[in-house]
């Protein structure tokens, strides 16, 4: 099934969302949480599915199902996972996002990681994982921030708060190196289109050219030959 997907593959990427497409233009990577997976069919999209830092008490009741899911061709990642300073027990959130970082190693996954007012704790943790694919997603930090990440080797994924003009990643977004930046829609109601056309727009570059150089990245990161 995966590889009938990869031979159609449109160079139009949502790289986390929790949604679902059925125009034939996307390919998207859907974000499941722990507890969701196992009620329906995932054969027919690639995702990621790891302990959501808000849910950190239930990893153990979860962790032997995330093992088995990541055996899975179209698993693409374990995520979203990663620290979250507004929510819950951090030192248990620290806990947790160690283990699935250790998971990701043994596994050889990459992993997508949600961060909140932890970015000084991220670049602690990034000391021990210095080779590990990270994305980073719904990013919305300055460029100081953004220099930060990409200088320890980490992805951006940049959702619908590009199309908010004042916020920090859309002033931030012509200074950050492309080669390391993926677009998203995560949970809002905006079409992955939306989020690239005003990256391009803000980017003084046409669309399709933004859509290869994402296409490139998804490529480097999950090894996958796209056409």
């Amino acid at each position: 099934m995966v590889r009938n997907i990869l031979g159609i593959m449109p160079k139009l990427i949502d790289f986390h969302t929790h949604n679902t497409y059925t125009e034939g233009d996307v390919v998207f990577i859907r974000s499941l949480l722990l507890r969701q997976v196992g009620k329906e069919s995932v054969d027919y999209y690639f995702y990621t599915v790891g302990c959501h830092p808000w849910y950190v008490e239930e990893y153990q009741t979860y962790k032997t199902l995330l093992v088995n899911h990541c055996s899975k061709p179209n698993c693409l990642a374990i995520g979203e996972i990663g620290l979250d300073r507004t929510r819950g027990d951090f030192a248990l959130e620290q806990e947790v996002f160690r283990d699935q970082l250790d998971l990701a190693k043994k596994l050889k996954k990459s992993v997508v990681i949600h961060c909140v007012r932890a970015c000084d704790r991220l670049l602690y943790f990034r000391k021990f994982y210095p080779s590990q694919t990270w994305i980073v997603h719904g990013f919305n930090g300055s460029l100081e921030q953004a220099m930060q990440l990409i200088g320890k080797g980490i992805f951006l994924s940049i959702g619908a708060s590009i199309l908010r003009g004042q916020s920090r990643v859309y002033k931030a977004l012509s200074k950050i190196p492309l080669d390391y930046v993926f677009f998203e829609t995560d949970e809002s109601d905006f079409h992955i289109k939306d989020i690239y056309f005003a990256a391009a727009n803000l980017l003084n570059m046409r669309v399709e050219k933004l859509q290869n150089i994402v296409t490139e990245n998804f490529k480097k990161i999950f090894n996958v030959a796209v056409e």
